[in-house]
């Protein structure tokens, strides 16, 4: 720890780090990142706790080279956090706002248009992307990135909801519809899925549709519980589709003595 504090200290206020121009202050700040994985390795520290000692050293660069107005130099040690945190939406968030504090956005989403063309297959430079693309207000363009991160991890949920959730901003809700539904079908008919098709459904103004969808939500899951039943009369209600709801309350009431026995054997 007291080497790591040394590390730091010279990082942050070395004359040589401070007097120097980019590229060598580039080489210094690696050079300091170096040693700290180095001195935690040395310590005995596991993968995550130096990973995140780094992220500090670079927190604190980042710091330093903001005070002194080395903006483009400040976002390259964002971008090393999220390459070390990749699916950290708030150290993106970050990123993402300082580059658009210091007019630096498109370097922060160059980099990562380039890295998605040479990491093939990497669904996580396809998230990043994406989540740069929706905070930019470009939804199609966040919407290939999921779809791909979806290609390429189709067990994962929050991308699949992250693509329809993209879709269904940009208005493209049988798309967004469709890709709800292949995750029910991957998730062995798991009804909150359908409860989201349902949503976009009362959004279109389907509301006939979101009723039958909800309906067959619950008609496919096995074993489905009196607070399965709750939560989804609550949403219908929610959704202003009362007598929907009312008639789903008092279903659920009616067998609540039987469900609640089952549930306890």
């Amino acid at each position: 720890r007291t080497m790591f504090r040394r590390i730091l200290a010279a990082a942050l206020i070395g004359s040589t780090i401070l007097g120097a121009g980019s590229p060598a202050l580039a080489k210094e700040c690696e050079q300091a990142a170096q040693r700290v994985r180095k001195e935690a390795r040395d310590a005995g520290l596991g993968t995550e706790a130096a990973r995140s000692r780094v992220a500090e050293l670079r927190s604190g660069m980042i710091r330093t080279l903001d005070a002194m107005g080395k903006h483009q130099d400040a976002l390259d040690q964002h971008i090393e956090i999220v390459n070390s945190y990749p699916e950290d939406a708030e150290r993106l968030a970050d990123a993402i706002d300082y580059a658009e504090q210091h007019n630096l956005i498109d370097r922060l989403a160059g980099y990562y248009e380039k890295l998605t063309r040479e990491a093939f297959k990497n669904y996580r430079w396809n998230v990043v992307l994406g989540r740069i693309y929706e905070r930019r207000g470009n939804l199609a363009g966040a919407a290939e990135q999921y779809r791909v991160s979806v290609v390429n991890e189709p067990q994962r949920p929050d991308l699949r909801y992250a693509l329809a959730s993209s879709l269904a901003r940009q208005r493209r809700y049988d798309e967004a519809i469709a890709t709800l539904r292949e995750g029910w079908r991957l998730a062995g008919r798991d009804p909150e899925w359908l409860i989201e098709v349902a949503n976009i459904q009362v959004r279109q103004g389907k509301r006939d549709d979101a009723v039958q969808t909800i309906r067959q939500a619950l008609a496919e899951k096995k074993n489905v519980k009196a607070r399965d039943q709750f939560v989804v009369a609550s949403r219908l209600a929610l959704w202003g589709l009362n007598s929907e709801a009312a008639r789903m309350y008092e279903q659920t009431f009616a067998g609540l003595a039987k469900t609640l026995k089952e549930e306890i054997v």
